[in-house]
Parts: C-alpha cells; structure tokens; sequence
C-alpha cells in the first residue's frame, strides 16, 4: 500500500484521498493480517466532529488498525467497558460527557486502556495527571498521529 495523503478542502477531505506510490493490484495491509492470523491493535475514537471521525478512522484503518468510533464520552464508557480497546483516541471538548470526564472515569479503573488525547485545546499537564499517556494538537499531521499511536500500542519498535 502507498503513502496515504490527504486533501484538506472543509467538511469532505477524508473522502477525497489519494495513494502514492501504491499498487493497485494489492491486498489491504487488513485482509493480509487476517490470512496470516495476526490480531490488528483495536482503537477507539472518541470525537463528537463526524468529518473527523471519518478521517482518522481512515487513517488508522489504511494502517492496519481496527477502528471503532463513538460521538461523545457516555459512549466511550460503555464501549470501553464492552470492548476493551487496545487503544482510546480521546477527544476533549464533547458535549453530554467531555473528554476531561472520560479520563478521570478511566482513572478510577484499574484495567483502563491506555489514552492518547487528540483535541485542539489540551492542558497537557492535567491530561498526563488523569492518565493519557500522550496527545497529538489538531488540526494534525497523520504521522504524528500514527507514530503517537505506534508508540503507545508497540512502545518497542
């Protein structure tokens, strides 16, 4: 598979995203895993923006992850309690529950799943105080992205 780029031109950019230097002709990273039996890393992405859910599910999909996505931090509760993800992108500013809520819930676990928050305002400080193990700024670059994800789901590598 190619190098993924992605065209920003508003609310349709993830559905405007072009392969470079891929091959046609070959099998998605996720159908070469499933007939080679390897367990592709499990995410949950929480945001309440529709158009960035698309793009980062994309993303991570075309990277070989399983993505699953929720609009709001009530969701993201239950479905961390229901699906135990490997990994929970984690929006901050959300309406019903925020992201803030949803970490300090987490923090009260003992098997949480690691966090990494992905928000245009974070405090840092207090995001790593209630558990994330990092965060990545939007609006942001898809390397940093998947190298941050990378980094908390393979931190050998």
């Amino acid at each position: 598979m190619g190098i993924p780029v992605w065209i920003s031109n508003g609310v349709d950019a993830a559905a405007r995203r072009l392969d470079l230097l891929g091959d046609p002709e070959s099998e998605p990273a996720s159908d070469r895993d499933a007939a080679l039996g390897l367990r592709r890393p499990r995410v949950l992405l929480v945001d309440d923006e529709e158009d960035v859910r698309l793009l980062v599910s994309h993303i991570l999909a075309d990277t070989g992850y399983q993505v699953e996505t929720v609009a709001n931090g009530r969701d993201a509760l239950r479905r961390i309690a229901e699906s135990r993800p490997d990994l929970v992108l984690l929006d901050l500013m959300m309406p019903e529950l925020d992201g803030w809520q949803v970490l300090s819930a987490l923090r009260e676990s003992v098997d949480a799943p690691p966090v990494l928050v992905l928000s245009a305002y974070c405090d840092d400080r207090k995001a790593v105080a209630l558990g994330a193990r990092g965060w990545v700024r939007k609006p942001f670059d898809y390397r940093a992205l998947l190298k941050a994800c990378s980094g908390i789901l393979e931190p050998g590598e």
